[in-house]
């Protein structure tokens, strides 16, 4: 069984949509430039906050290559889930639009991080909806 896949949305990635053509295109240069062998992309199921693919391979210990950051939960709970099969069972997770490799290592600067992002996205859309 391969362990490496890509994983892909059909939904809104930070604010637009970008074709599963495009998100793979970058999965795949990625992976190249980087020597890893990558199977062909999940798509996550198109509705808010699902994250079922993702699970399902995660659980199958496989790594995940995402396009972007900007795919990951932002729920808590949904994050700590994916952190714990991070730990469990020494899994990456790659973000390849941005470089990013998330494993168990760096679980908790990375949350530092994602979490500083949302209160700057949260902060951003308050002040254009005040305008």
């Amino acid at each position: 069984m391969e362990t490496n896949i890509g994983y892909i949305f059909s939904r809104n990635i930070d604010g637009g949509i970008v074709s599963h053509r495009v998100q793979n295109i970058i999965i795949k240069d990625y992976g190249e430039k980087n020597n890893y062998q990558i199977s062909l992309s999940a798509t996550e199921l198109n509705l808010e906050n699902a994250y079922n693919v993702l699970f399902d391979n995660l659980n199958s210990k496989r790594n995940v290559f995402f396009y972007s950051l900007g795919m990951f939960p932002k729920e808590n709970k949904l994050r700590q889930d994916v952190y714990q099969l991070i730990r469990k069972f020494d899994l990456t997770i790659h973000f390849c639009a941005e470089c990013l490799i998330l494993n168990k290592e760096n679980i908790e600067d990375f949350d530092k991080t994602l979490k500083i992002k949302f209160m700057t996205e949260e902060s951003i859309a308050y002040q254009l909806n005040s305008i």
